[in-house]
Formats: structure tokens, sequence, C-alpha cells
């Protein structure tokens, strides 16, 4: 199976903003249990952090579902952008 020759794992304390994760539920190059330790990577080191799964869908799923994607992502930045004004 192809893997990536690089990993990032070590850069993502370092991000110091909300961050939405989203994984296609059937998707082969990204394991579940992979996306969970990069957003555990993100709130230990205090940054809120949230994985949502799509239904129905693998690695490229903003094409393979962007109704879904799509209302995810709304969803996270209009509460975020709640967080701002608030």
């Amino acid at each position: 199976p192809f893997r990536l020759k690089w990993n990032l794992l070590d850069r993502i304390p370092l991000i110091k903003c909300p961050t939405l994760w989203l994984r296609g539920a059937d998707s082969t190059l990204v394991k579940q249990h992979e996306m969970e330790r990069a957003v555990k990577l993100a709130t230990n080191s205090g940054t809120e952090a949230e994985l949502k799964i799509i239904p129905n869908a693998g690695h490229i799923l903003p094409l393979e579902r962007p109704e879904q994607a799509n209302a995810v992502v709304k969803l996270f930045l209009d509460k975020i952008a709640g967080k701002e004004i608030e």
C-alpha cells in the first residue's frame, strides 16, 4: 500500500488555532487511529480540535461527498466565528 515517506505529527502541537479534521469513513490511506492520534496531539497542546467522520466517503471526501463535507466545515466555522464574537 501507498505510504508517505514523511511525517508531520511532531508539528501538530505548534498549531495555535482551532482545527477541524475530516476523514472519509472508507479511507484506506488514512486510518481512523491515525486521525485520532493527530487530534489528540492538537488537543493535548491546548488547541481545540474536532474529528468528524463522513460516511460513505474515502480519502477525497470533499469530491465524493461535497454536501456532507461542506456542511461539517460550515458548522465548524460558524461555531468558531460565534466564539470570536462573544
